[in-house]
């Protein structure tokens, strides 16, 4: 093989594997990775607080292998919470998520349906009424009631400051029927 042979095939390999290592920090730094655990339920119910009543189901979902149900209580608000430890720096939330629902009839107000929430917190009390910054209720991510199939529901908000935490909820107001929940998805800006 003559020098200029040799010259061509190492640059060949040159651009080769340079391209590659391009190609896989690129992947690395553009990847929305997500600011949740377990948005999609994959892992059961880990990092959930669940004593509002999340089960999990096999059978609805949107995508993987299992989703987050919620049966309705007539007398009581049924979810799910996890709360992030929000970044000094964050300026910006994006949540979106999936909801399902069968027969979802609100009792009493409006508001009282399926629902994706947030609230934003100085510590990760989420019992202490005092604890919230900016409005204790901001809008709702999205709501969904009587019987639908799955729609992806997405907002964006402004992280009010003094916040320290964000909770994330997936809730069921006081309402008949059941919802479903998944590939729920964070990510702060």
């Amino acid at each position: 093989m003559g020098l200029v042979s040799e010259n061509k095939i190492s640059t060949f390999i040159f651009c080769f594997l340079f391209a590659g290592i391009v190609t896989v920090l690129i992947s690395f730094t553009s990847s929305n990775s997500n600011d949740l655990t377990n948005g999609g339920f994959e892992n059961g119910d880990f990092r959930w607080n669940k004593w509002w009543g999340l089960e999990l189901d096999r059978t609805n979902k949107h995508s993987g292998e299992t989703s987050c149900k919620i049966p309705a209580k007539t007398q009581e608000w049924r979810g799910a919470s996890q709360i992030i430890e929000c970044p000094k720096s964050a300026k910006k939330i994006v949540i979106s998520g999936w909801i399902k629902t069968k027969e979802i009839f609100p009792i009493g107000k409006p508001w009282n349906n399926a629902q994706i929430g947030v609230r934003f917190m100085k510590t990760s009390d989420e019992e202490d009424m005092e604890n919230y910054v900016g409005k204790q209720y901001p809008p709702v991510v999205g709501e969904a009631k009587a019987t639908s199939n799955w729609k992806e529901y997405k907002r964006k908000y402004s992280i009010p400051k003094g916040c320290n935490f964000i909770e994330i909820n997936l809730m069921c107001g006081t309402a008949t029927g059941t919802a479903w929940f998944d590939d729920i998805y964070v990510e702060i800006k």
